[in-house]
């Protein structure tokens, strides 16, 4: 009886469903499967020790199991690339490219290869895939170098420049290109974020030093890396920059205090550093006199005009001036003292329209860049343009301390009070006894105490 239960209730248990769980399937691995990792492995040690022969044994055994992994393809390339067997390598990558429908890395590197050993438009084709798929900045690089080598324009380069680029290598890159293409305004922008980010990075010293040389951003230059200097003391490559600069612009003090500090910075001062040092510590040993005398009678009519706007005898001043514009109407220094004269008699207003005279007659007059500049400061008006006046005027004369104040009174207006400050200093140590500029060094340095505006 027992017997003929168990068997019914197994009867019953037997025919009745068995409910099962859905799962989902587990997701597939990208990489090859185990023993083929392990061959690529030892095959990747192998090329890095430079046993080439052991490292292809390896990577053709991973291969076995692998086939069509891309990766294994792509050492096998490096593999035949370190034999300088170029034809084989751009080969791999090709089938390395071709087998990766996802990841650009291979068609990028199958790009580069094309290019420089083998033919050019199927590397264009190859980078331009690898740009399509998200290979970034490194596949538009190559691009844009080579229009650059074949002397033709390239929209990427424009569309780089609209992105906001943070990391120090793209920026470095990207710097490079802008200068090649004469874009050295945009160049050193890129140079001094990157200083921002590595400023012990010394390789930036010569291109942007020869930037500001070539550019006419010495001034400019010189303010940048002097806030760098501030915002991070050991930021060697800035002080080398400043240095450099400070060299270049006849500040023998600046130079020699900068050049020792890179030194004291762990910086082992190349040729042309260990020169710059030389030069201003034999200047500083024997100031350079400036010339004195006057060599002509129109000279020695330009000093008496000059002479009586200082003693503000404005009538006989003028009447002067209209004599010498009478004999010289083009003569771009008697209409920069006639602005000078209403400038002192009428105020900036009435002089803003002869100093737009004297730059149309010659556009580069550094005198008339920096009233330019100043009058546009007092009545707050166009101050970055006033701000790319001074600094033209700073490149063609700048050792002249009032250059260096309007550029810090504008820097002050505008907020970039810590470059006000720099700026300052330094027409102070040209002009000591200027009382302007005190003023406004001291406007500038009491600027965020507690109750100063």
């Amino acid at each position: 009886m027992a017997s003929a239960f168990l068997w019914g209730f197994m009867a019953i248990v037997g025919c009745s469903p068995i409910r099962r769980i859905p799962a989902p399937e587990p997701p597939q691995s990208r990489l090859p499967p185990t023993q083929a990792r392990a061959h690529y492995a030892r095959g990747q040690i192998w090329l890095a020790k430079g046993d080439l022969n052991r490292a292809q044994a390896a990577l053709e055994h991973a291969r076995v199991f692998a086939p069509d992994a891309p990766q294994i393809l792509a050492a096998l390339s490096q593999v035949a690339l370190n034999r300088g067997d170029t034809d084989e390598a751009r080969a791999r990558a090709a089938d390395a490219a071709s087998l990766s429908e996802t990841d650009p890395k291979y068609w990028l590197g199958y790009g580069r290869l094309e290019m420089a050993f083998g033919d050019r438009s199927v590397a264009r084709h190859a980078l331009n895939r690898a740009l399509s798929m998200g290979g970034g900045w490194q596949a538009r690089a190559a691009l844009i170098s080579d229009s650059i080598r074949q002397g033709q324009e390239s929209e990427l380069i424009d569309e780089w420049i609209l992105e906001d680029v943070h990391d120090a290598i793209e920026l470095r890159r990207r710097a490079d290109f802008r200068l090649a293409l004469d874009d050295t305004d945009g160049a050193m922008e890129d140079y001094f974020d990157v200083l921002r980010l590595s400023g012990r990075d010394l390789s930036l010293v010569s291109p942007i030093v020869s930037a500001a040389s070539g550019g006419g951003r010495l001034a400019w230059t010189l303010i940048e890396a002097e806030a760098v200097c501030v915002d991070q003391p050991d930021a060697s490559a800035a002080w080398l920059v400043v240095g450099l600069i400070s060299g270049l612009l006849g500040d023998p003090d600046a130079a020699i205090e900068a050049l020792e500090r890179a030194q004291e910075l762990g910086v082992k001062l190349g040729s042309g550093p260990r020169t710059a040092l030389e030069k201003a510590r034999s200047e500083k040993a024997v100031p350079v006199e400036p010339p004195s005398g006057r060599s002509s009678v129109l000279d020695d009519s330009i000093h008496d005009a000059i002479a009586l706007v200082q003693q503000k005898r404005w009538e006989d001043g003028e009447s002067k001036i209209r004599a010498g514009l009478e004999r010289s109407p083009d003569d771009p220094r008697w209409l920069y003292i006639l602005s000078d004269l209403y400038l002192k008699r009428d105020g900036p207003a009435a002089a803003r329209e002869p100093v737009e005279k004297v730059l149309a007659v010659q556009p580069s007059y550094g005198p008339a860049l920096n009233m330019w500049a100043w009058i546009h400061a007092e009545q707050g008006l166009a101050l970055e343009e006033a701000e790319k006046r001074v600094m033209e005027a700073l490149h063609l004369q700048p050792r002249v301390g009032s250059y260096w104040d309007t550029l810090g009174w504008i820097f002050h207006l505008r907020g970039h009070h810590a470059k006000a400050r720099i700026a300052l200093a330094r027409a102070l140590r040209w002009s000591p006894d200027d009382t302007m500029i005190r003023e406004h060094l001291d406007a500038c340095l009491s600027h965020g105490i507690e109750g100063v505006p």
